[in-house]
Formats: C-alpha cells, sequence, structure tokens
C-alpha cells in the first residue's frame, strides 16, 4: 500500500482531527444525549480555543469540521445522530460565521460519501428507505 508523505500533517489536518474529537467527545455525554449547560459551555470554549492560532480563530477550520459531519449525518445510510451533535457542536462555535463555507463541505461530504457505495453495503438501510418513499 502506498502511503503520500504528509498526508493529514498539515497544521490545518491535525486541527482539524483535533476538532473532530472534541466534538465526537462532548457529543457523546449523557446518554449520547450531548452536552448541556456549563458542559455545553465548556465544549464550545475548548471548540473555540482549538480552532485559535496565535489569537486569530480559524473559523474556516471549524467551518469545514462542521460542514463534514453535517454531511454526514445527512446520509440515510450513515444516519448518525452523533454526527449531527457534532456538527451542532461545531456551528454553535462557530457563532453563525462562515455558513456558505458549511454548506459547501457538507454537500461534499454528502456527496462523497454516496459514491462511495454505502447503499449497496447497507441493503437494510436501503429496503427501509424505499419502503418509506
Amino acid at each position: 500500500m502506498a502511503t503520500n508523505p504528509g498526508h493529514h500533517t498539515t497544521p490545518e489536518a491535525l486541527i482539524g482531527a483535533w476538532l473532530q474529537g472534541t466534538a465526537s467527545r462532548y457529543a457523546s455525554m449523557r446518554g449520547w444525549k450531548g452536552p448541556e449547560g456549563a458542559d455545553r459551555e465548556a465544549a464550545i470554549a475548548e471548540l473555540r480555543a482549538t480552532a485559535t492560532i496565535g489569537r486569530a480563530l480559524r473559523t474556516d477550520l471549524l467551518a469545514q469540521q462542521a460542514g463534514v459531519c453535517l454531511g454526514a449525518s445527512r446520509l440515510e445510510e450513515v444516519n448518525s445522530p452523533l454526527h449531527a451533535r457534532m456538527a451542532a457542536l461545531l456551528l454553535e462555535a462557530l457563532d453563525g460565521a462562515e455558513q456558505e463555507l458549511v454548506e459547501a463541505w457538507a454537500t461534499k461530504t454528502y456527496e462523497r460519501l454516496a459514491a462511495t457505495g454505502l447503499r449497496d453495503r447497507y441493503p437494510k438501510a436501503a429496503s427501509e428507505r424505499a419502503r418509506r418513499d
């Protein structure tokens, strides 16, 4: 298997991975209901701190990760409430910024996942979807 030197080793990619992990950790709190109150405030503060380089908040990185989570949550075969909760936390950390970039990443992620053949690998989800339609 060939490797791509430097793949996912840029500072931006590492911060993106950290944002995903942080969002996942908080989104899975309270029996998969997600954080509330002080825990939610801590989640938003940690996400914003992670996305801050120097004194600049990298809203582009928050938007990218929010879009990736949002796109994954839209695909019925993934059907992940966790991804939706992760996206909600990242969007809250964005505080309304970069909405066009979030949607662009959501669309790109959805299209990439849909093209992977998930529908063929998860026939139960496809048959349930067909019954609903």
